[in-house]
Parts: C-alpha cells; sequence; structure tokens
C-alpha cells in the first residue's frame, strides 16, 4: 500500500506521513512483521501464526476494511483452529481511558489477538494491532480491556452472538469487491505462503470449494465475554 507524504501515517501516531515514518530506516509492516515473529518465538508459537496475523493485517489495511472486527476474528479463528490451536471466538465490549465499544476478537490461551482494532468503524479510536496481548508497535501489554462487564453491547455483537462461524464467512462484503470471506481466508493463506491451511481444502485449478470445510465451523460460534472490571 503507497501512502501519500500528507495522508496519516499508517502507524497511528496521528501526524502525517511524511512527518512521521517516511524517513524511518524500516517501515512499520516490517516492523510489525518482525514484533509478532519476535512475540511468536518468545511464547513458543509457530511461524506461520505471526505471518498470518500480519498478512490479515495488511489485507484490511490494503482495502480500507474499517468495522471488520466480526470478519476478521471469524478468519483468524477458522486460521488458527486449523493450524491446531485451540481459539476462543469472543464478542463484548472493549474500553480504554475514554471509549467504550462492542467488539469481537480472538484469544488463546487468555492472550488476545486483534487485528480490526487497526480499522474501526468511523468514530472510534483507532488502536494499534494486538498479538498476543501486545501492541505490535511497542510490544507493551495492551491498555485496552477486553470483555467490560455490566456493559451494554451494541447491535453488531448482539447479531454475531447468535451466527456460526461458517455463516458469517459466507457474507459477501461489498467494499471487498463482492468477495465473501472464504475468498479473504484463501487470499490471506496465500500471501502469507499458508500451504498448511491451503492443504485442508478441496482445489481445483484456482478455485476453493469450501463446502465441505464450511460444515465443520457450522456449530462454532462467538462466546459472550464480561468478566473484567469496568473502569472507574
Amino acid at each position: 500500500m503507497k501512502v501519500g507524504a500528507n495522508e496519516f501515517c499508517p502507524c497511528g501516531s496521528g501526524n502525517k506521513y511524511k512527518r512521521c515514518c517516511r524517513n524511518k530506516s524500516i517501515d512499520i509492516w516490517t516492523l510489525w512483521r518482525n514484533n509478532a515473529t519476535s512475540i511468536a518465538v518468545e511464547n513458543g508459537l509457530d511461524n506461520p501464526f505471526a505471518i498470518i496475523f500480519c498478512t490479515l493485517l495488511k489485507f484490511i489495511s490494503n482495502y480500507r476494511w474499517t468495522g471488520a472486527c466480526h470478519g476478521t476474528s471469524a478468519i483468524l479463528y477458522v486460521i488458527l483452529q486449523e493450524l491446531g490451536y485451540e481459539p476462543k471466538l469472543c464478542a463484548g465490549v472493549i474500553s480504554t481511558e475514554f471509549w467504550m465499544s462492542g467488539h469481537s476478537w480472538v484469544e488463546v490461551n487468555g492472550k488476545v489477538y486483534d487485528v480490526s482494532c487497526y480499522f474501526p468503524t468511523i468514530g472510534i479510536a483507532q488502536m494499534m494491532p494486538v498479538f498476543h496481548g501486545k501492541e505490535l508497535d511497542s510490544m507493551n501489554n495492551t491498555k485496552t480491556l477486553y470483555g467490560i462487564s455490566n456493559a451494554p453491547y451494541d447491535k453488531g455483537v448482539e447479531i454475531v452472538l447468535n451466527k456460526s462461524v461458517s455463516q458469517v464467512m459466507a457474507g459477501c462484503h461489498e467494499e471487498l469487491g463482492n468477495a465473501n470471506l472464504w475468498q479473504v481466508l484463501g487470499s490471506v493463506c496465500v500471501e502469507a505462503n499458508a500451504s498448511t491451511i491451503l492443504s485442508a481444502f478441496d482445489i481445483r485449478g484456482n478455485k476453493m470449494d469450501v463446502s465441505e470445510m464450511a460444515k465443520k465451523y457450522d456449530l462454532a460460534g462467538w462466546k459472550h465475554i464480561c468478566d473484567k472490571l469496568n473502569i472507574d
């Protein structure tokens, strides 16, 4: 993705690109990938985990796919399941010091993985991507609280709590050229060279048959998470 000199820097600093990362020796995507890989190695995670996470992050950035929390969480959930992890698909309210919002994210062994917070719905503050509970720019623990108790969630969370992963994955999105999320998953895995994931699908020519894979996730869904304390 080419960023204009006068556009906001994709690192989320709020500064123009020409006054931020343009002159750095390493671009933000390389930094995030390196940081995610480092975190993965330190915590005994497979390297493809970090690469796929960052590839999905760059995908939503390229398409400016805002408010994609349910879709990206479903994609990441399927990928992590196929990699042999035991992810939890979560929905609830997240909060920073100044605001709250309904949201979806993925947890593995209690650690948060959140791609879509980098391109939130309009009106919600942009946050740094969270990998293994850490913000990818600083590698510090995220200050965002995930799963606020006694907080009303929005209509989007209510809807997704009543849907299966397969139902969400089958949805087409206009901002993605009317592609469904299975197609997005395939594109991300091709870009990340994730042959292990792609081998789980029936691929004939350039077409990916997801019918059998979709059946596998007919009963998988989101869990409502509300076990954190509210901010005073």
